[in-house]
């Protein structure tokens, strides 16, 4: 009966962490000598509950984003050559009665919540500096995003009088065999 009852907690565990806030589609292009440009989207986003965040018009929606540059090391730890820092803040204006979608270069304002998720889901054109990378087969790049907002709503989506703090983390290891030299 006991391993019955652990088989089913090990499938469901595993049927609802497939369903989970990801990173895909990773690509990287180069533009010069030592600069990339980074692309990926966030798939399985929870678009309602991040929506609902917004309608509330209290807080903030934070999405942060770290790159980590890794040189690969047989014997010891990974070493770590660069890191960047990338965030994205959506949230309401009441001033210009607008919703607003936030990052490092611009602020755009929309009307409605629904219009700046398409945005909130993707990371395009972020700019790495990178140093000379001799035999890329031996670097990856650790990519972390984590999306932060309050809520009145359950796990459910049924509403509480209590505001929780929601945090979903996720991140991808992309290798950098070859994908540089071009």
């Amino acid at each position: 009966m006991k391993n019955l009852i652990f088989s089913l907690f090990l499938s469901l565990f595993f049927i609802s962490s497939s369903f989970a806030f990801s990173i895909e589609e990773v690509h990287i292009s180069k533009t010069s000598e030592k600069r990339y440009l980074l692309f990926f989207y966030l798939k399985d986003f929870p678009l309602q509950e991040v929506i609902l965040a917004l309608k509330r018009q209290k807080e903030e929606v934070l999405l942060l984003c770290e790159i980590e540059l890794y040189r690969k090391n047989l014997f010891f730890r990974d070493e770590r050559l660069e890191r960047y820092v990338f965030f994205k803040k959506a949230g309401y204006d009441p001033l210009r009665n607008q919703y607003y979608l936030e990052d490092e270069k611009i602020r755009i304002f929309f009307n409605h919540p629904e219009d700046l998720t398409n945005l909130l889901t993707k990371f395009e054109s972020l700019l790495l500096s990178f140093p000379n990378l001799a035999g890329s087969e031996d670097y990856y790049l650790l990519i972390k995003v984590q999306l932060k907002f309050y809520t009145h709503l359950d796990a459910k989506l049924r509403y509480t009088s209590k505001i929780r703090e929601v945090v979903y983390k996720t991140e991808k290891t992309y290798d950098l065999q070859k994908k540089l030299l071009y």
